[in-house]
């Protein structure tokens, strides 16, 4: 008979579970962005894996964000690459997430970034995605 888990045990058990559920969970359902063209001025034309594609202007990102202060320079801008996330990145080191880029282009969410619930652990807010 094996001994009881403690309730510390019990918790890092649940922590390392979770941990591996985030991680396949951001591997397996992220959204892809496919291909990235400039367009002039900040806009970006994005195409998504879901087939889904539409142009930004992104300067208001760019202005909201110090690290993003080289960027105003439009032929800064122009030098964007997708890394292989593929996440919209600049030689500065600024980027942004394609699920960002996603909900601004298509005015939806991607389909499992859909609160479930919301947890406030000592100070730290948590909020649980759940894939639909």
């Amino acid at each position: 008979m094996e001994p009881p888990i403690d309730a510390d045990a019990r918790r890092e058990k649940r922590n390392q579970q979770n941990r591996k559920f985030w991680f396949t969970l951001k591997v397996c359902a992220m959204v892809r962005i496919q291909q990235a063209h400039y367009e002039g001025g900040y806009k970006v034309r994005l195409r998504f894996d879901t087939g889904e594609e539409g142009v930004t202007d992104l300067g208001d990102v760019i202005a909201k964000y110090a690290a993003a202060r080289q960027l105003l320079d439009q032929a800064e801008f122009a030098k964007f690459a997708l890394d292989e996330w593929p996440t919209l990145v600049w030689p500065c080191g600024f980027d942004l997430a394609p699920e960002m880029l996603y909900e601004r282009i298509t005015g939806k969410r991607p389909s499992w970034q859909k609160p479930e619930m919301v947890h406030d652990t000592g100070g730290r807010l948590q909020i649980v995605f759940t894939q639909r």
